[in-house]
């Protein structure tokens, strides 16, 4: 998603029912994150929006903090990092995505499976916190809630600038430093660089964790993504949105119209 104000908003939508997603006797959640760690300090956040935070190893700690500690009370006891991701707007350029399938050709690619996070979270999770779950609601994908290990989801691609392509064989995650400081002076709302991720995440994932969940909190969420529906840019022609539209309902999106 480009618009970060929709983008947090949305976000809101899944971190208030997180307390009842899952069953009561299950689990015990803290809410984590940097607003939380900082306490809206101004000293701090001052820094942490400077390009030199982006740097240091316990700036990105606390920058990219996930947004829920949780504690698995079943046995075998277990902590985990909850991070919530929410989105909307699925890769609309048909040249963006088959460059993507063209250097990923042993992976199985949809539309409706691949999706755009921050560059610099990203490499935080893995780097510093690599047993977060990522929990994504997003609209365009036919299970529209999902959730995996950080370090099971797929980078496909990253980016310096709005379409140049960065360097793999050069990554930062490899040997766990960092990217050079840059922007997306293209972005809608914040302007950290993006990442494109192929998501491989499972419905039945807490499951496998031992983990029960709240069915009624969970089709809530899902109806809601539902009503959300897909977004576009702005500038975004209407036979583009169509036919991305068109491809996402052959993948089972059919509640897209």
């Amino acid at each position: 998603m480009q618009d970060f104000n929709q983008r947090y908003q949305l976000s809101e939508i899944c971190s208030k029912r997180v307390f009842t997603l899952f069953e009561e006797n299950s689990v015990e959640i803290i809410p984590w994150g940097c607003e939380n760690i900082t306490k809206g300090n101004e000293t701090f956040n001052n820094y942490l929006n400077s390009a030199e935070s982006n740097f240091s190893h316990s700036s990105m700690l606390i920058k990219f903090a996930p947004d829920f500690i949780l504690l698995k009370k079943t046995q075998p006891q277990a902590i985990y990092f909850l991070e919530i991701k929410v989105s909307t707007m699925p890769i609309w350029s048909e040249k963006r995505f088959s460059e993507i399938k063209a250097i990923n050709p042993n992976k199985s690619l949809l539309l409706s499976d691949v999706g755009d996070v921050a560059r610099e979270a990203w490499n935080a999770y893995n780097n510093l916190y690599p047993n977060t779950i990522i929990l994504d609601a997003c609209s365009y994908n036919p299970k529209l809630v999902m959730a995996q290990f950080v370090d099971k989801i797929h980078c496909l691609r990253c980016y310096k600038s709005h379409w140049e392509s960065y360097d793999c064989a050069s990554c930062p995650v490899k040997r766990r430093s960092f990217f050079s400081f840059d922007r997306n002076s293209s972005s809608y709302g914040s302007p950290l660089i993006s990442t494109t991720l192929q998501c491989l995440k499972r419905k039945i994932f807490f499951n496998s964790i031992g983990i029960g969940i709240n069915r009624s909190t969970l089709l809530e969420i899902k109806d809601i993504m539902k009503s959300i529906g897909v977004n576009f840019r702005p500038s975004t022609y209407e036979n583009i949105q169509r036919r991305v539209i068109d491809t996402l309902r052959s993948e089972g999106c059919f509640w897209l119209k």
